[in-house]
Formats: structure tokens, sequence, C-alpha cells
């Protein structure tokens, strides 16, 4: 009954945006995709990304939708140096990060002339109280991400480099990536 609840306020949201917008044309749901990268190592890595949906709602404009049913924190999403500042923590915006490599796998994969892809969020926890969070990328900050995502995937592969653990001990709040790390048992976190 929940699950059909919520999707009746999904589509009642997606209505009223068309009737706004003057329409509302969705161009894929659950897209796979992969995107090859050449990193300044010269080493190849292939991403790999599920777009939950891809619309368009304004002419030049295609939204890269992401559905989330857990907790959505006001992600700030116009500081691309926030998103691999290591000082933060699990203070950086995750989501950004996931929509940001989206977005950059979309405009790069399928370049349009005219076209910008824009990252939007649809929070099912606030859908009855917000509307979806579209984020406007430009270029720049789409050149800044790809560089700084593949220096950081540079730095993962880099052997002379020493793999730090979090402090040991028990998870505190600040921690709490740690609960979802498949190599939590290197720092002493199982």
């Amino acid at each position: 009954e929940l699950v059909v609840h919520l999707v009746r306020r999904v589509v009642a949201v997606d209505r009223r945006l068309a009737a706004e917008k003057g329409g509302l044309h969705i161009i894929a749901a659950e897209k796979k995709e992969r995107y090859p990268l050449t990193l300044p190592s010269g080493r190849n890595v292939r991403l790999f990304g599920i777009i939950d949906r891809l619309d368009s709602l304004d002419r030049g404009v295609e939204r890269v939708v992401d559905y989330k049913s857990g907790r959505v924190d006001k992600d700030n999403c116009d500081k691309v140096a926030d998103l691999f500042d290591p000082s933060k923590g699990p203070n950086r915006p995750p989501i950004a990060f996931q929509l940001y490599f989206y977005a950059l796998l979309m405009s790069r994969k399928y370049p349009k002339a005219g076209v910008r892809y824009d990252p939007c969020i649809y929070s099912l926890r606030s859908i009855f109280t917000e509307e979806p969070k579209s984020y406007s990328l430009d270029e720049v900050a789409l050149a800044d991400f790809e560089e700084r995502l593949k220096a950081l995937i540079d730095t993962i592969f880099d052997p002379s480099l020493c793999f730090e653990p979090n402090p040991e001990g028990d998870l505190s709040p600040e921690q709490s990536v740690c609960k979802y790390c498949h190599f939590k048992r290197l720092c002493n976190k199982e």
C-alpha cells in the first residue's frame, strides 16, 4: 500500500511538472551504462552505473533522475572540490557525487549539441512535502569533476601509496560509512 501511495505521488508530481513545462518526455528508465575512462597514468578503467530515469522537461535539458528511498541530506552540488576533499570525511555529499558521475557519463557518452544533462533527486521520503531537486551543471563543473575523478582513481590504483585505515575502535557516527564497506575487516571494523 505504501508503494502504491508513493508511485501515485511521483506521478502527480510529474503531471504537475509536465503541465508547467509543456510536457514531460521519459527517455529511458533503469539505463545501464559503462563509461570508459583513461587516467593520467595511462591506465584505462571502465565505470558502471544504472540511471534510474532519464527525462526531458525543457528544451536543451535532459534530467538524470535518481530516486532515493533513504534520508537525503541537502547536498551542496555547487562545489566540485567538496566531493573530493578528504578532510570533509563523511560530510562529503555522496548523492551529489553519484549524480555528477551520471551527468558526466551521459554528457561524454551521448554528447548532443545544445543539450545539458542535469542531475535530479526524487526523495521518496519527502516527496509529499518537497519538490524533486534539480541541479544545473555547466561544462566547467563537469570537466573539473572528470579531472578530479581521474586523479582519485589513479591514486587508488597507485601501488606506491599505502592503504590507511580509519582509526581503530568502535564505529562512531562519523564512521558510519564503514558499515557498508567491503574492506572493513582491514580496519578492524567488524
